[in-house]
């Protein structure tokens, strides 16, 4: 039950509020659902074993379908990466086309994010692509009932990016030339392009976010400089108008899911806060925060009056649902639950807490307590999350809780490096993987054996990506606390990790290779290493990989492996064929989870 892709996930209403569509999961077999509000009754539409991975309506009658391919195209440098296709469906036809699909120069996929609108009672969506015959970047503009779309935007300097009004119309653009680490922005004049404001940058340039709640400005977000993390309001002249700012640590934007317009701020918090400054999604917010107390919420999805909106709910035993919203009636229609097999006696709570690291640092943490089990002396599987700069929440984590299930605590830590916290927070990870990163998670373990709710002796590591690092790092560099390690396609060889970052980005100056160097530090790759220290390593370890990861190369587990075997040193290698990063195939993920439970209750039994 906790491992199986969610029974319902990425719902979306119709602009007028008459239909809902969502995916539905039945093992690796993804179903379109598409639920007529009025009759109440279904359409059923197979998917296949297709990677879904969002899905938004872009007219009352055209549903857009999301997915995702793991493919190596000529026209791109690197190797393999995961590539987006587009597929619109007629709700009244019953049938599928894709966009750029058998079109002379074009790979069916999609760069960056699609743009909706309707002119004249007809309804378009834009997308970006590379023409293979010259290699412009071009912005393409479909019509989605006769398919035949034309050219509107065309670049050959730089990778771009265009703004659109909430009519369709494109008023602004952008251009990033990594070579040279120059960012330029540009409002259009009548049939002409104004340049307004440059910027050099060094590892990764300004976005233009969305307009701005007034007519002439857009919403600038900054990665360095001055202004690096703000939200800056930039007029028409290139000139900054404001910072969009109330003192708290913001992570994200709200947009007006109609106008496109800024709507409000997103803060980190343990649930994100959103605090929008648009009046009625603010009294939207305010109701549902009244009507859902208790419960942790977020609206995903609106129709065009955008008091008719779907939103996410979870907590309280329940593991995650869907419900239609109207809030100019109140009334709730509910439309299902994610993991309606999960019993709600097993959805327990993560518990916050804050402790000191070695150095003095406040570390924040969370710990699930296995359900019906007195809080003392239990086994621990210290789950540490990747990135490494993201976080670890209160919500709902589907391997969190299986492994509570089990009869375990699990621990997760928000170690130095890790978002959320702080720009002081985040930085004070650099240079630190496995050293102070790493025993920021020990002293997360050793507080709660002070407070004597774990067994120190009954102790095993586990993560993925950058939490598979981990792992691996805790066997080699803190290899007395743990019993066992488990690492889900982990990086082992950080010298061959910025290779594989200089080869897939198709240059040593890349941001991208920037960005891991800036991370990693000026220090000796081999000696943070795990495949470089497996000498070191005293206890079992277990590795997870697949084949079609694009982000860690499978290369890493096989190179931790075979060191690992050279060495003489216990150790477990799982490849799954189909799998990428992101664990998307449900069969996949209950092996892997199976396989854990039965490591853990090897080397660390509940």
């Amino acid at each position: 039950a906790f491992a199986n892709n969610p029974f319902i996930e990425g719902a979306a209403i119709s602009p007028d509020a008459k239909t809902i569509a969502f995916i539905h999961n039945k093992g690796d077999q993804r179903l379109l659902a598409i639920h007529d509000l009025a009759t109440k009754k279904n359409k059923i539409i197979p998917s296949g074993d297709l990677k879904v991975r969002r899905i938004f309506f872009a007219s009352p009658n055209h549903l857009i379908i999301s997915t995702s391919q793991t493919a190596q195209i000529d026209v791109f440098v690197g190797g393999k990466n995961e590539y987006y296709s587009y597929t619109v469906f007629n709700l009244t036809t019953l049938k599928f086309w894709h966009l750029f699909s058998g079109m002379e120069y074009y790979h069916p996929i999609v760069s960056g994010e699609l743009n909706t609108y309707s002119r004249d009672g007809k309804y378009y969506i834009t997308a970006k692509n590379v023409n293979t015959s010259n290699y412009n970047w071009e912005l393409h503009e479909f019509n989605l009932d006769t398919k035949k779309n034309r050219i509107i935007g065309v670049e050959d300097d730089g990778y771009p990016d265009w703004l659109f009004d909430e009519n369709g119309n494109v008023i602004a653009k952008t251009l990033t030339d990594d070579r040279e680490k120059t960012w330029r922005l540009f409002i259009k004049e009548k049939n002409n392009w104004k340049k307004i404001l440059t910027e050099k940058y060094q590892i990764f340039g300004p976005n233009l976010i969305c307009l701005g709640e007034k007519t002439n400005e857009m919403i600038i977000y900054y990665n360095e400089g001055p202004l690096r993390f703000d939200y800056v309001r930039i007029n028409a002249d290139g000139t900054v108008a404001g910072l969009i700012d109330d003192g708290k640590n913001s992570s994200n934007i709200l947009i007006h899911p109609v106008t496109n317009r800024y709507a409000g701020l997103v803060f980190n918090s343990e649930w994100p806060e959103n605090h929008y400054a648009h009046p009625v999604l603010k009294a939207m917010n305010k109701s549902a925060s009244e009507y859902y107390q208790g419960f942790r919420f977020k609206f995903f999805n609106h129709a065009y009056d955008i008091r008719k909106t779907l939103l996410y709910f979870e907590g309280q035993g329940t593991a995650g649902t869907y419900a239609l919203m109207d809030f100019s009636t109140g009334e709730e229609t509910v439309i299902g639950q994610a993991y309606p097999d999960i019993p709600s006696d097993y959805v327990v709570e993560k518990e916050s807490f804050v402790f000191k690291a070695a150095d003095g640092l406040d570390i924040q943490a969370y710990v699930t307590y296995p359900p019906g089990k007195a809080k003392k002396n239990l086994p621990l599987v210290l789950r540490v999350h990747g990135g490494p700069a993201a976080r670890d929440t209160i919500a709902f984590d589907w391997d969190t809780l299986a492994l509570a299930s089990r009869g375990y605590a699990v621990l997760q830590v928000n170690y130095r490096g890790s978002s959320g916290f702080g720009e002081a927070h985040m930085e004070a990870g650099h240079g630190q993987w496995g050293k102070k990163m790493q025993t920021d998670l020990s002293d997360g373990v050793r507080h709660l054996v002070k407070l004597g709710t774990i067994d120190a002796k009954r102790v095993a590591i586990y993560g993925a990506s950058y939490g598979g690092y981990a792992a691996l790092a805790g066997a080699a560099f803190d290899p007395d606390v743990y019993r066992c390690a488990i690492s889900v396609a982990g990086d082992a060889d950080l010298k061959e990790m910025l290779n594989f970052e200089k080869m897939d980005s198709g240059s040593s100056k890349s941001s991208n290779v920037k960005y891991w160097q800036k991370q990693l530090g000026d220090v000796d790759l081999n000696s943070i290493s795990p495949a470089k220290n497996v000498d070191k390593i005293k206890i079992p370890i277990l590795l997870v990989h697949g084949k079609n990861d694009t982000v860690v190369s499978v290369r890493q587990s096989r190179l931790m492996n075979e060191a690992l075997k050279r060495a003489g040193k216990p150790v477990t290698y799982i490849e799954f064929d189909k799998e990428d990063h992101w664990q998307s195939l449900a069969s996949a993920r209950l092996e892997m989870i199976t396989s854990i439970m039965d490591f853990l209750n090897k080397h660390n039994p509940a």
